[in-house]
């Protein structure tokens, strides 16, 4: 399998585009360029400060304003440069409402769960069914701390699974490549 480093798509060995976002072309391995384009503006990810207000869940909400949003600005990629190192530890829905969706897993935590009114980097709202809604608003976060994952239930009310076994609220677990986590009806496959 060959991985777009701009969408992360696994395409087969002997694809030549992305059969995903159609921009990247593979070369022979491990040379690679953009596909038909000049330069491909990539967008960076944005980049969340969570307070500390919001990490330990007042239940009277935020006392403060909203946290502020730092942006970072969008990368311009010219034909001959090198590609960004993308991350490669990702999501991948196996069951739910979007099956075969990917969730990157960017360094530090990356929060699962309803973005009602907390944040999350992992929306699971779009994933449930309406009628069928098991995840809490911040229910889980995954921790990448250089390439290690480990899981950790934020005290949810339904609570969080590894591999089909219910994970204790506030204690970090260890993750590997196809662990499953599952979060009410979803479920999530490791991929590192």
């Amino acid at each position: 399998m060959q991985l777009c480093p701009l969408c992360l798509h696994d395409n087969d060995d002997d694809a030549s585009v992305c059969g995903h976002c159609g921009r990247y072309r593979f070369r022979d391995g491990a040379e690679t360029e953009l596909a038909d384009e000049e330069s491909v503006t990539v967008q960076a990810p944005k980049v969340r400060e969570v307070s500390d207000e919001l990490r330990f869940r007042d239940p009277e909400g935020p006392r403060s304003s909203t946290p502020t949003l730092p942006v970072i600005p969008a990368l311009n990629i010219p034909k001959t440069g090198e590609v960004p190192v993308l991350p490669k530890a990702r999501l991948v829905v196996i069951r739910g409402q979007k099956l075969n969706a990917e969730y990157p897993l960017y360094t530090g935590p990356n929060y699962l769960g309803r973005t009602a009114d907390r944040p999350a980097d992992i929306d699971l709202s779009t994933l449930e069914p309406p009628e069928q809604v098991w995840s809490s608003r911040q229910h889980a976060v995954v921790h990448n701390d250089n390439g290690a994952l480990c899981v950790e239930d934020l005290n949810s009310l339904n609570g969080t699974f590894v591999n089909r076994t219910r994970i204790q609220a506030g204690k970090k677990y260890l993750l590997k490549n196809d662990d499953v986590i599952q979060i009410g009806t979803v479920q999530l496959r490791v991929v590192t």
